[in-house]
């Protein structure tokens, strides 16, 4: 039994070994189990093979009946077909070519080269699998060296040719095999063969006769696929010519079970295949939003609209036995994560990007990691805005894994200070120049928007573009996570947008100074999620500090822009590659972790405003130092925190409140104000023996000694100073801890009682400290 440790399912292997034993008393020895599995990689059945010194060897399938119990043979296919080895891994790697054989054994071969290889197991058991899997692929048949091959590879090929599929053959002629020779035998001779050497085999066109030129048939009846595109059949003996060829690869559902779509593969006009999840929300009303998006893909249409209909119809009626799961959004699911043409990580089943659109957002990569490096990340060394930009934009996948809140910071700075570039850099994670959005959008735009980004960065330029009603708001949706709730056609509530994201802006004013030119007040909840931090790091060089070899800070600049231009999009990519192959536990403790060290920085009494904002600091900071462990940005250890540190002192430095509330900082600056502007309105009074009675000030608002304090009616206290801020008592109590307002010396209630000559009674009124008019950064 010790022949059995080689496998890794050991139990499963007993089974094997006791169903077989009447072979492995005769001198076989069970060297293989092949599972084929269902699409979420469960099961179906197995084979084993036995093979013996001298004798041929012994494949054998068994099956669990329903009672869980092991037996020899094949359970009962749907419609009698069988499922053909390596399923699941096939219809999550769709732009790959894959390598049809005979035989598992050279199935597992050139798995293990990283290839997609597939089989339906004997040499007569071509026409008993469901191969509709494989339809419109890009097929490369290696054949058996001997007749039973051959005869294989003609009927795996008329098979597949009538699915759509583009079909080779390697040429094995110039493989030098021994009759009977596979690919197995081949890759034994030459072990040290590749993957591309594999792939630079010569393939040639398969020597069948009347098989490319006919018409194949496809699941739904009325209709025909071609190599020149999708017919409708009239009759037998005519057919109308409908578009170029498109073929339905899967039908998608999310894990609800609802949002059906289905993956399109289709040939554009340039002769490249391309693939599209589409919603089948699309096919609703006459179609027309589904043609518009694929004529301008590239797929070729009849000009006539009754024929576009057929179209229509041949999408929304053709069905597949291939299944995968949707996604209505970038970012993590389950263990995945999902971008527009890539997914990270492993599932139980396909795992696809789904939207009305084939191209949602600028995510592509250009160059390779180590040019990003070189051109890019060690161009950020010495630049502590550049280096937050990047760390930024890292962070936002790590929100899922701590449960982290959205937001987003906003550098602010004179033109050409080198604002864009900083947004460049960012941008250069995760895709090119195009990554980068601007602020000039409506709402409803941005929502989408902020959608596509979800688990990402999103990046918006030119602040001042965006109407001044609206900014607040704006910013609160995108630190919010979902858009505006809106009613369907039936009055019920149609589903939000929603989204978990870090953003970046730019503009040459804060997003408080932008909001004053409508009119309107910021307040602490907004600068929490948009956080401002001044552009010029202070060096006399804009956004710069250091500029490497360069000589000017625009050369620099101009040099940063080139090189974002060719060199993106793999960072990124490396970062979510190395987060998926981690466990969620060790990840959540090392941001932890982090994050903690960048808040031990923070003095004790820090108000808690701040401190809120000093995570969403802490977990830049870590994101970036991260990056730098996984060998994603060649920095230095600590670099990233560094940088970090150097713009959250800036954002605190250009608070006129320092550490404290943003309310606080409200309240001060609009009591300063309104005693800076109505000193005028005060009534003088003195010593009573020497009062004269003079004329009331217009509108006045209460009583000042000569060069002092001020005394204010509670009404003007109320409805004028306190307007906007909240109740008179909390406003009250805030000042009156910093010694602006004078309590009572008998009841230490907030007003006192106070002698006016002009009116000989006593008057209740506040009595301000004559440091009211003072500077607010001196209390």
């Amino acid at each position: 039994m010790s022949k059995l440790q080689k496998f890794s399912d050991q139990a499963l292997a007993q089974e094997a070994h006791s169903l077989v034993s009447d072979f492995i008393s005769k001198g076989y020895e069970l060297v293989e189990i092949y599972p084929y599995v269902a699409m979420n990689g469960e099961p179906i059945y197995w084979k084993f093979r036995l093979e013996h010194p001298t004798l041929d060897k012994v494949i054998r399938p068994f099956k669990k009946d329903k009672k869980g119990k092991y037996q020899i043979g094949e359970p009962e296919f749907l419609e009698g077909k069988k499922p053909i080895y390596h399923q699941n891994n096939l219809a999550s790697r769709l732009d790959e070519t894959v390598f049809v054989v005979e035989g598992e054994k050279c199935a597992v071969r050139l798995s293990a080269l990283g290839l997609l290889a597939t089989t339906s197991g004997s040499s007569t058991s071509a026409n008993r699998a469901d191969w509709s899997l494989l339809a419109g692929r890009s097929i490369a048949v290696w054949r058996d060296a001997d007749d039973p091959g051959l005869q294989y590879a003609e009927e795996v090929t008329k098979i597949l040719l009538k699915l759509g599929c583009s079909v080779q053959w390697v040429d094995i002629e110039k493989l030098n095999l021994t009759k009977g020779g596979d690919c197995d035998d081949w890759l034994i001779d030459y072990s040290t063969a590749s993957k591309e050497d594999v792939l630079g085999l010569t393939l040639i066109d398969p020597p069948i006769a009347d098989i490319a030129g006919n018409s194949v048939s496809v699941n739904y009846p009325r209709f025909e696929v071609k190599d020149d595109g999708v017919y409708y059949c009239k009759d037998v003996s005519s057919s109308i010519w409908i578009c170029s060829w498109l073929v339905i690869m899967a039908l998608t559902r999310d894990s609800d079970s609802s949002n059906w779509g289905r993956v399109l593969q289709f040939k554009d006009a340039d002769n490249v295949i391309r693939n599209w999840t589409m919603p089948m929300e699309l096919l609703g009303g006459n179609g027309d939003e589904l043609i518009k998006e694929l004529l301008r893909l590239g797929l070729r249409i009849s000009p006539r609209s009754s024929i576009r209909k057929l179209l229509v119809e041949y999408i929304m009626n053709s069905e597949t036995s291939a299944r995968a799961r949707c996604v209505l959004r970038t970012g993590w699911y389950e263990q995945c994560f999902i971008l527009p043409h890539k997914v990270f990580g492993n599932s139980n089943e396909t795992v696809l990007l789904q939207s009305d659109s084939a191209i949602t957002t600028d995510y592509h990569s250009s160059g390779e990691l180590l040019d990003w490096q070189q051109n890019i990340a060690l161009m950020c060394v010495g630049n502590s805005r550049l280096t937050f930009a990047v760390s930024l934009a890292f962070s936002a996948p790590l929100l899922n894994i701590i449960n982290g809140e959205n937001g987003g910071f906003h550098l602010r700075g004179e033109s050409s200070s080198g604002k864009t570039t900083a947004l460049l850099v960012a941008a250069s994670v995760w895709g090119g120049k195009d990554y980068v959005q601007n602020w000039r959008a409506t709402d409803n735009a941005l929502e989408g928007l902020a959608s596509q980004h979800n688990d990402t960065l999103l990046i918006l330029d030119e602040l001042s573009q965006i109407d001044p009603k609206y900014a607040g708001e704006v910013a609160y949706m995108l630190a919010n996570g979902q858009g505006k709730a809106r009613a369907s056609r039936s009055g019920s509530a149609k589903q939000r947008f929603k989204w978990r994201l870090s953003f970046l802006s730019s503009g040459e004013i804060s997003l408080a100074s932008h909001m004053l030119e409508a009119g309107k007040r910021s307040k602490a909840g907004q600068e929490v999620r948009m956080v401002d931090i001044p552009a010029d790091a202070g060096y006399g060089k804009g956004i710069f500090e250091m500029l490497h070899q360069y000589s000017h800070g625009a050369a620099f600049s101009e040099a940063l822009k080139i090189a974002c231009n060719k060199y993106h999009g793999t960072a990124g990519e490396a970062f979510l590659q190395q987060l998926v192959s981690t466990d969620t536990l060790e990840l959540h403790t090392n941001i932890q972790n982090l994050q903690a060290r960048f808040m031990q920085q923070l003095p004790a009494d820090t108000h808690g405003q701040v401190k809120r904002v000093a995570q969403r600091f802490a977990l830049v900071a870590a994101a970036g130092e991260m990056a730098m462990a996984l060998g994603i940005t060649g920095w230095q250890q600590g670099a990233a925190i560094d940088a970090v540190k150097k713009n959250f002192d800036a954002w605190l430095n250009s608070r006129d409140s320092g550490s404290g509330s943003h309310e606080h900082e409200a309240i001060f600056e609009q009591v300063r104000h309104f005693f800076q502007e109505n000193a005028a309105r005060f009534d003088i009074f003195g010593d009573p023996l020497q009062y004269v009675k003079a004329m009331t000030p217009h509108r006045c608002a209460g009583f000042r000694e000569s060069g002092g304090d001020f005394y204010v009616y509670p009404k003007t206290f109320r409805d004028e100073i306190c307007k906007g801020l909240g109740s008179a008592k909390d406003v009250a109590k805030i000042i009156e801890q910093f010694s602006w307002l004078i309590p009572s010396s008998k009841d230490k209630t907030p007003y006192s009682s106070v002698w006016v000559p002009t009116q000989g009674k006593t008057i209740r009124l506040y009595h301000f400290s004559s440091a009211v008019i003072g500077d607010v950064n001196k209390i």
